[in-house]
């Protein structure tokens, strides 16, 4: 799989149906990886991956995160 160059090659690497992502191999610079402190749309985690979120960690009225049976997401 080749990693994404732009925005529009990344929304090809998206599912809505299951909120899933794919994308190359994650590398941070500068030891630093940041995520968002709030969900803003609804996610799953499918079965047979896990999540891992910095926290804290807040999820907006009306929107769901998905954990499916056998994956964990977890917020340190």
């Amino acid at each position: 799989m080749s990693i994404p160059r732009n925005l529009s090659q990344l929304a090809d690497n998206y599912n809505p149906t299951t909120g899933e992502l794919s994308v190359g191999t994650h590398i941070s610079t500068n030891g630093i990886t940041q995520n968002a402190t709030t969900v803003a749309s609804d996610y799953t985690i499918a079965a047979g991956n896990n999540g891992l979120s910095a926290g804290p960690v807040s999820v907006n009225t009306g929107i769901t995160v998905t954990v499916s049976t056998g994956s964990v997401w977890t917020i340190v």
